[in-house]
């Protein structure tokens, strides 16, 4: 009888922590939803009239990941309808920044813009609590992590809502999984 009551306390919260991050998360102000391009210009991350898909990517990353959502999102319905955009949190030099677009122009070629992550100072590694840009607003630690803005709104998948975990299936480790891929269809509005 304890074992059962302990099973559906864990399950129902477990249920709970789904739900929890599955729910949108306020849009960023602003000011937060600016980056920097490879010249160093301030530019904004998102177009008002259309949807666009942030590429969330850090120095904690998953590399394989990339070219599986890049994968994906050559075989959608909704990839001509939508603006897809690397946003890169490297270091500040300028060589940093030059080889993280290189990687993200031969990992993902469905991007049509790479960004860098305004950002006051260095990162603590691996990133918790980084301060400043839309990596700071928004608390991206592994990644590739999406952001979707849209009319609709802003919505964000952490690396954990999209991506099968080393822990639950090794062999299977940063393929997207089958609920991952329903969350992001439903959050572009696309099959």
């Amino acid at each position: 009888m304890i074992n059962r009551k302990i099973v559906i306390v864990a399950w129902l919260l477990a249920a709970l922590f789904v739900s929890a991050q599955e729910q949108d998360v306020p849009a960023p102000e602003r000011h937060q939803l600016l980056a920097l391009s490879l010249a160093r210009d301030t530019v904004e991350v998102a177009a008002d009239s259309i949807t666009t898909l942030v590429i969330l990517m850090n120095r904690y990353n998953c590399r394989a990941c990339f070219a599986k959502i890049d994968d994906y999102l050559q075989h959608s319905s909704c990839k001509d309808s939508l603006r897809v955009v690397a946003v890169c949190r490297v270091g500040r030099r300028s060589l940093d920044r030059r080889e993280a677009a290189s990687f993200m122009r031969a990992a993902m070629p469905s991007v049509d813009t790479v960004l860098f992550d305004i950002q006051p100072g260095r990162d603590p590694y691996p990133p918790r609590d980084v301060e400043g840009g839309l990596h700071g607003a928004l608390d991206i630690r592994y990644t590739p992590a999406l952001a979707i803005i849209s009319e609709f709104g802003f919505r964000l998948l952490q690396y954990s809502d999209v991506f099968v975990s080393a822990l639950d299936e090794p062999e299977r480790a940063g393929e997207l999984s089958e609920e991952g891929k329903q969350k992001l269809a439903v959050a572009l509005g696309c099959d």
